[in-house]
């Protein structure tokens, strides 16, 4: 895996790196201090994944998050911040983040986040999770037109939540890796929904998802 680092920090920006390339084929091919050098990296670089602090010297991370989504719409984007604040959290994930995690995370989280995230699905720090999940929630689940869905889309909805794979569902329910794209294409146009993040929100919206 490929990885751009965007941090005004050297010394984050070194122990990311160290973590992130003790996982074997993952490679941190570049790192930016701010946010003007981020999207020429990301056009000369063509990372499988970009890590974005939501503190930058020269624009407000938040910006470039959307900034980059717009350029590059297909390019998975992780924030990385040290902030729990909800407004910030909604921010980045309207922005068009497919993830969210607090600097303070173990390990294990940041591997998790960023593989789920390269992979094209959404991760929201656990310990924001349920903060997330209630304000999307509380935006009136009543005022909503029901709609009928199958078992196996329910299912597929909570796999998404979880951060599972095309290739990992198809292999939960025994169908083809084919037969879930198709799932998903249908899901997406159901719900008026773009992406796997928007997926998540709409379905806690509706009451479909847990929210704790």
């Amino acid at each position: 895996m490929r990885i751009l680092m965007v941090d005004d920090h050297e010394l984050v920006r070194q122990g990311l790196k160290l973590l992130l390339e003790g996982e074997p084929g993952w490679t941190v091919i570049g790192e930016c201090s701010s946010a003007a050098e981020c999207l020429p990296a990301v056009e000369q670089l063509q990372p499988d994944i970009t890590l974005v602090d939501l503190s930058l010297p020269d624009q407000p991370g938040l910006e470039l998050v959307a900034a980059l989504k717009l350029e590059f719409p297909q390019l998975p984007v992780l924030v990385l911040s040290s902030s729990e604040d909800m407004a910030s959290v909604s921010g980045a994930l309207r922005a068009g983040a497919g993830g969210y995690l607090v600097k303070s995370a173990r390990r294990d989280e940041m591997i998790a986040a960023v593989r789920t995230v390269a992979q094209g699905g959404a991760y929201l720090h656990p310990r924001i999770a349920s903060g997330v999940l209630n304000q999307f929630k509380s935006s009136n689940v009543l005022e909503t037109p029901s709609l009928e869905l199958s078992e196996r889309e329910r299912t597929i909805i909570h796999y998404v939540s979880q951060g599972l794979s095309n290739p990992e569902m198809a292999h939960k329910l025994h169908v083809s890796l084919g037969t879930i794209k198709n799932d998903l294409s249908q899901l997406f146009r159901k719900l008026d929904v773009q992406d796997r993040v928007q997926l998540i929100r709409e379905s806690t919206r509706r009451g479909w998802l847990p929210t704790g």
